[in-house]
């Protein structure tokens, strides 16, 4: 009798599979990191459901300055995709990269393919770069899940559509007529891009706030030119880019750069400020 019992116990084993070994990870489990949330948007847009998304740095942080906690390091070594800006701009994220099993530095994949980048902050800003972000996330989902493949790439080609409908859309606002000031350099090459008029960006270096000098350059510039808004960001101070739109008769309006939106909705919502408000 105790011999049955024992044959039992071990048909039980090996039809059951081994003991220790986990159980496969499926597609509705798999986890995405991203180190900023921008990019955990535009892997969401590319992925669907299918993935579970995350990001590392809280939207009210400053990503060349965070410092990852225990905790976000076991987050990626968990992840199936840890997905990072690269160009050696946040070196923390180098570091982390080498915990994880499978991970991407956009920035030096789109260089890869031939595409200059003036400003990193283009890779999640400027539509033609974030096109090309979110192939290269695309092809990184599709690696550690090829079975998805056909669904990533219809979600691809329908974010790329509402990417190219928006820009067509812009050119009937004739933002080319709009005179604008930036307080960060990464919204002069996304407002250019876009056909806006950048007339001066206020802070050479974001990380300090510019000199009086320098807001009182800036100033007399945007008076000069007749600009009608100021950008700002709601990551920094709105002080300086308050003054200065007061200062030379303008409208400030506030961006987020670190959108947990769609990227689609968080440009247009820049947009929809500017046109509104539009003088004439």
């Amino acid at each position: 009798m105790r011999k049955i019992l024992l044959s039992s116990a071990l048909m039980i084993l090996l039809f059951t599979g081994s003991c220790g070994k986990k159980k496969p990870e499926t597609p509705e489990n798999r986890l995405v990191v991203a180190s900023i949330a921008p990019l955990a948007s535009i892997a969401r847009s590319v992925g669907g459901n299918h993935f579970d998304y995350r990001y590392i740095v809280p939207l009210s942080s400053n990503p060349h300055t965070f410092e990852p906690t225990p905790g976000d390091m076991k987050s990626v070594e968990k992840s199936a995709l840890f997905i990072y800006i690269g160009l050696r701009l946040d070196p923390w994220t180098q570091k982390m990269a080498r915990y994880a099993r499978t991970s991407i530095a956009v920035g030096d994949s789109i260089q890869k393919m031939g595409i200059h980048i003036d400003n990193p902050h283009n890779i999640w800003l400027e539509p033609h770069a974030v096109v090309s972000t979110a192939r290269v996330i695309a092809d990184g989902l599709i690696r550690v899940a090829p079975q998805l493949s056909d669904s990533i790439e219809a979600a691809y080609r329908k974010f790329v559509s509402e990417v190219d409908s928006m820009m067509a859309n812009i050119s009937n606002y004739r933002p080319d007529t709009i005179k604008v000031a930036v307080y960060h350099g990464a919204w002069a090459g996304v407002l250019k891009s876009l056909g806006f008029n950048v007339v001066a960006v206020i802070a050479n270096n974001p990380a300090q706030e510019p000199s009086l000098k320098r807001i009182n350059e800036v100033i007399k510039l945007c008076k000069k030119q007749h600009v009608s808004f100021v950008i700002g960001e709601s990551n920094f101070p709105t002080n300086v880019p308050q003054k200065v739109a007061d200062e030379a008769g303008a409208k400030l309006v506030v961006a987020n750069p670190l959108y947990n939106d769609s990227y689609v909705d968080a440009l247009k919502n820049l947009l929809k400020q500017i046109f509104e408000n539009k003088r004439g």
